[in-house]
């Protein structure tokens, strides 16, 4: 079952999505929980668990992560960091 939630965690927010195959039910998350989404200090975006799906379906999330104009991808000053698991199945 596909999981598309948002959970307050102090001043954070923890958005967990476990696939991008419905982006209907990723924008009727987003629009239950804009308040919170744009007045968050932080996002933590959990993909952990990724079942594939529709690029366009994180779409709806680029008004609150990036400027309307874009960025400039060789501005030296910005900075991303990425926090990732791996997972081993049958020793491989």
């Amino acid at each position: 079952m596909a999981t598309y939630s948002v959970q307050q965690l102090d001043k954070a927010i923890l958005l967990t999505m476990t696939d991008f195959m419905n982006p209907d039910a990723i924008v009727k998350m987003i629009k239950e929980n804009q308040s919170l989404l744009e007045n968050a200090d932080a996002w933590i975006i959990d993909v952990r668990v990724n079942y594939g799906g529709s690029d366009g379906s994180y779409f709806p999330f680029l008004p609150f992560i990036m400027p309307e104009e874009g960025v400039d991808l060789a501005a030296g000053d910005e900075q991303m960091h990425f926090n990732c698991t791996l997972q081993m199945r049958n020793g491989n």
